[in-house]
């Protein structure tokens, strides 16, 4: 028997769109906060975080099947995702919950000029996923969850503030982002 197919289709990312996950940085609106000859401030949404420090983390991603298989959330502060380059790629969310709710999974693309902080307790996929065959981007993240996390992919249960569920536990259909 094969598995049934659930598609979403990626979405334009917009201030609106994205509220429900967190906040887009992008090219501002608004006056500057403030400006002199030299420069021009806008100062960006912050970045919350119960305890902890922040680490600044390269990430380089590789194009691969839009298949999505898992999501993560981190439940004790946001990170920030910004791109390098210029390149898009592909971001994934579903609502705060003990469990994602597939049924509200929503996929974004991040025209490479926007930026995302995802909100804590959003259910998202990391890497994303890129539109060309390798992309960059900046990862802001609370340091020792990078740290167990790459002790989880190691092969230890660390536990911590970042929870990880594949999607086959919850569902038998493959799902798959449509451009």
């Amino acid at each position: 028997m094969s598995r049934a197919v659930r598609t979403i289709r990626v979405e334009p990312l917009t201030p609106e769109s994205y509220k429900p996950f967190g906040q887009v940085i992008g090219i501002p609106q608004e006056p500057p906060m403030t400006e002199n000859e030299e420069r021009s401030y806008w100062l960006s949404p912050a970045l919350e975080m119960i305890d902890g420090s922040y680490a600044i983390v390269y990430v380089e991603m590789r194009m691969r099947d839009y298949v999505v298989r898992r999501l993560h959330r981190h439940t004790r502060f946001d990170q920030a995702l910004i791109p390098l380059g210029g390149k898009a790629f592909l971001h994934v969310v579903a609502p705060p919950g003990d469990v994602p709710d597939l049924d509200e999974l929503r996929a974004f693309i991040i025209d490479g000029s926007q930026a995302v902080i995802i909100r804590q307790g959003t259910w998202h996929r990391n890497p994303a996923y890129p539109l060309s065959p390798e992309a960059s981007l900046v990862l802001i993240s609370r340091r020792e969850s990078i740290v167990l996390e790459a002790a989880e992919r190691a092969g230890e249960h660390v536990g911590g503030p970042t929870e990880q569920i594949e999607l086959a536990t919850l569902t038998d259909d493959e799902i798959r982002l449509i451009l």
